[in-house]
């Protein structure tokens, strides 16, 4: 789908220039960077649900705080790859 955007021109040389430094399109660059920040964002909002649901259950002690800190280091983990 072809679209037109607006955005500041440094953030436009930016990418400009780390699309070329890869070896992508300028709309492969851009098009990763949405789809890898849209992730990020999903990620998130799953962590804050997960933790409001572990708080409204009233657990507070060390084996918790374990679990949710690995989850958390997985979910970190896993959106390096784009």
């Amino acid at each position: 789908m072809k679209t037109a955007i607006s955005m500041p021109d440094k953030t436009f040389e930016r990418a400009d220039a780390l699309a070329k430094s890869l070896g992508l399109s300028r709309s492969e660059f851009i098009s990763r960077a949405v789809d890898h920040y849209a992730d990020e964002l999903e990620r998130s909002s799953l962590t804050n649900r997960i933790d409001a649901a572990i708080e409204s259950c009233g657990f507070d002690n060390d084996a918790t705080t374990a679990v949710v800190g690995a989850g958390r280091a997985t979910l970190s983990a896993d959106g390096d790859e784009w």
